[in-house]
């Protein structure tokens, strides 16, 4: 008998005395009627219960049983172990934070509710542009389509961004179905991309005869959308290049252990899953070790952002003489929750639910010059 079969004895053996005392103190007294009537509703309750915990145990019986049938993980852990874990897993993310402060960020996100105008922060549609500038155009001078813009005037004020003006970023709409218009070779070719910054946003502005993303098939952008803007905190996560060596010092100030995040096939979860049966620890889901942590498990919706901590789908892919040190913009894939229908729709989607990323050098951000800006995707 295991030690919380033996515990349920003892617990019913006391109940059982208890009711027993009980009834020969009420007899001798004259009140056995009235203690007779809550003892048998009390027996009915306590029978309910033990009826209830027996199908409970049923069917969580067939649901393993089904689960080793498909070849699934078919154990869950203790409600107190899970808390467990997670208490570890907020400890350690306060840890890492105080040792990796967050940093200021913008955060963008949709809002079906409000029609975007040229002159507005959005994704897709047509974009503000001067009369007297030249319209971008891929490698073989065709016009590009706007993917995203940034009316500073409308934004929080962020340091290093613009305090006004308008950036923007295209890509080439004939490369939509190779690799929306990144260069793996030189991300920073801008061949068929363009960053163009606007020192003014001219009410006046000429309507540029450009192609629509949402227009074309298989875009990464699903419709003219407007977006809000809020200033945000960013956490270091998971996929940023230095969260493993935070995670170890972490780890060490906290409790005292030594954690190699230099060993090959290192994740922070197994430190976590030491607290499992070692039998068990492969068999838990990683969202039930972090329940949804931004800094274990960052959600694609709190990774729409302007600086910040990058939030990698693969990997950190920068060498390390890489002078583009600073996020300038992460467009992850965003579905459209309020949808109706059955088929999944989408604000914006990269490939199989990736995410676009510019980034640009600290010092070129503070000077305003958006000519050298590394562009990739990454897909899951």
């Amino acid at each position: 008998m295991d030690k919380h079969k033996r515990a349920e004895v003892i617990r019913n053996i006391i109940w059982a005395l208890a009711l027993v005392a009980a009834l020969i103190w009420a007899i001798a007294n004259g009140h056995w009627r009235p203690f007779v009537t809550l003892a048998v509703l009390f027996v009915i309750s306590k029978a309910a219960l033990l009826s209830g915990k027996r199908r409970l145990k049923q069917s969580m019986q067939q649901l393993h049983d089904r689960l080793e049938e498909q070849g699934l993980p078919s154990y869950i852990p203790e409600p107190s172990v899970l808390e467990a874990l997670q208490r570890q897993v907020a400890e350690i993310s306060d840890e890492i934070d105080r040792l990796c402060p967050p940093q200021q960020c913008l955060r963008f996100a949709v809002d079906e509710g409000r029609a975007p105008s040229r002159l507005d922060t959005k994704l897709g549609g047509v974009p503000f542009w001067p009369t007297d500038k030249p319209f971008p155009t891929n490698a073989d001078g065709k016009p590009m389509a706007l993917v995203m813009q940034v009316n500073f005037g409308q934004c929080p004020q962020v340091e290093p961004l613009p305090r006004a003006g308008m950036l923007q970023f295209f890509i080439s709409s004939e490369s939509v179905a190779e690799g929306y218009g990144e260069d793996y070779e030189q991300p920073n070719s801008a061949r068929n991309f363009r960053v163009v910054y606007h020192t003014e946003v001219d009410t006046e502005a000429a309507t540029p005869d450009c192609p629509r993303l949402e227009a074309i098939e298989d875009s990464p952008v699903q419709g003219e959308y407007a977006l809000d803007v809020q200033v945000d905190e960013s956490h270091i996560n998971t996929h940023t290049k230095d969260f493993d060596r935070f995670f170890a010092q972490a780890v060490k100030n906290l409790y005292g252990d030594e954690v190699d995040a230099d060993e090959p096939g290192f994740m922070p979860t197994d430190y976590l899953r030491r607290l499992l049966p070692e039998e068990h620890r492969d068999d838990v889901a990683e969202t039930l070790l972090t329940d949804g942590n931004p800094m274990f498990m960052p959600l694609e919706a709190e990774c729409f952002q302007m600086l910040g901590y990058p939030c990698f789908v693969q990997e950190d892919t920068r060498p390390e003489d890489c002078p583009h040190d600073t996020l300038l913009l992460q467009i992850p894939t965003l579905e459209d929750t309020e949808a109706e229908g059955e088929s999944t729709r989408w604000h914006t989607i990269w490939g199989d639910c990736g995410t676009a990323y510019l980034l640009i050098s600290a010092e070129a951000l503070r000077r305003q010059d958006f000519s050298d800006v590394r562009y990739e995707v990454q897909e899951y």
